[in-house]
């Protein structure tokens, strides 16, 4: 039996063109993502029927018809996992060794039972810490201010949490980034906030720790496998460095907002690099208030360049296979390169996101991770399930190889 996991760019990549419904087992929820059931709570669960007593669906009667028409079709669906409200030691370390099975922009990951529920001990066991356990390198790091205060990253204001040392997280602070970092590089640390419930400890209304969740996480997962679905998967992510990078993921926050009427491009580089056509090319609200677009590559001569506050690269070629799209390639790679390395975000699109514009990103990705032409046409395909290249421009493109 494998184990699926996966990021929150194959999952907003899969809610924008499949069916899918989110097991939500964090015990306080902060926000959420759309078509999520809270399961919260849960202990000695043999079979489906048990998980379902501990379902609470949302108070809106139309929300939760449509909850359970999804999770009564749950074999044809995808099936999300949410274990992870904020990170803490067990899932940091969690992640680290399963994105360490992966490549450097892998947006899934399958690993053995037998594997997954090894590390899951192994973690459990340094909780809490031990003193012989020494950081070497590298170390995470936390921020604890109050509410009202300014957010500021001095070097004063940063708290290394050794191992040996267990810190409960109280309600009246904000817990400010949670992401590795080297120490003697010293970068400047990216700052999110997350809250966090009163209590740790275990039972209804206190906070049980990540490790406690994953494993019934785990626990279910098997229970759903065993009942032949398919489609699972469990969300690598805590759901607040989630809604840190895609804010408009937040079901919560969206579902008021006109946000659900708007469809997305596709992510093909997590909060960096995006693939699409003519409609989102339009929707320039879209682009720069919700996905924080900064560059955009307009891959055709038909479609104008809808907004000033972006920065464009015109290439103007139709979708033709006799065309020489290799002529643009250097210019295009420098592009969309200049603007990642300025903590820019790119946006690329012809008119339906399916050939000219998928070249190009084929192309990026076949530069800079030194792919061959099939894993990188794959990788994007997957990313895009609409994406064709035409006969012509993969014929230059295997010639990158």
């Amino acid at each position: 039996m494998q184990i699926h996991f996966c990021t929150p760019q194959y999952f907003f990549n899969i809610s924008q063109k499949f069916p899918f419904i989110v097991y939500d087992l964090r015990e306080h929820q902060h926000g959420y993502l759309k078509n999520s059931i809270h399961v919260p709570y849960v202990h000695q669960v043999e079979n489906v029927e048990d998980v379902q007593k501990y379902f609470q669906y949302p108070e809106q009667q139309s929300e939760q018809r449509k909850l359970e028409r999804l999770f009564q079709t749950r074999r044809r669906n995808y099936n999300f996992f949410v274990p992870f409200d904020t990170s803490d030691m067990f899932s940091l370390l969690l992640k680290d060794r399963v994105k360490g099975e992966g490549s450097e922009i892998s947006d899934q990951f399958s690993l053995s039972l037998e594997t997954v529920t090894k590390w899951w001990h192994d973690i459990t066991k340094k909780l809490p810490y031990k003193k012989k356990h020494k950081i070497k390198s590298r170390a995470y790091t936390m921020v604890m201010q109050d509410d009202d205060d300014e957010l500021v990253d001095s070097d004063s204001q940063q708290t290394i949490l050794h191992l040996k040392k267990h810190q409960s997280i109280v309600s009246s602070k904000k817990v400010i980034e949670l992401q590795e970092i080297t120490i003697s590089n010293g970068p400047k640390i990216k700052q999110r906030s997350a809250s966090q419930p009163k209590y740790v400890g275990s039972g209804q209304g206190s906070l049980h720790m990540n490790s406690e969740l994953f494993g019934v996480t785990l626990k279910i997962y098997e229970i759903f496998h065993k009942d032949k679905v398919r489609q699972l998967f469990i969300i690598l992510d805590p759901i607040q460095i989630v809604f840190g990078n895609h804010s408009f993921l937040n079901y919560e926050i969206t579902k008021n907002r006109g946000f659900l009427d708007k469809t997305f491009p596709n992510e093909i580089i997590e909060n960096k690099l995006y693939l699409g056509g003519g409609d989102h090319a339009k929707d320039t609200e879209m682009l720069i208030d919700i996905l924080g677009i900064t560059h955009v590559v307009n891959a055709t001569i038909e479609i104008k360049n809808y907004s000033d506050q972006l920065k464009y690269l015109n290439v103007k070629i139709y979708d033709e296979p006799h065309i020489d799209v290799k002529q643009y390639f250097e210019e295009v790679y420098q592009f969309i390169e200049n603007a990642l390395m300025e903590n820019g975000k790119v946006f690329v699109h012809c008119a339906q996101g399916k050939s000219r514009s998928a070249c190009f990103i084929v192309m990026y990705l076949m530069r800079k991770f030194n792919w061959g032409f099939e894993k990188a046409y794959e990788f994007v395909k997957e990313c895009r399930e609409v994406v064709c290249i035409n006969e012509g421009f993969i014929n230059q493109l295997i010639e990158l190889n």
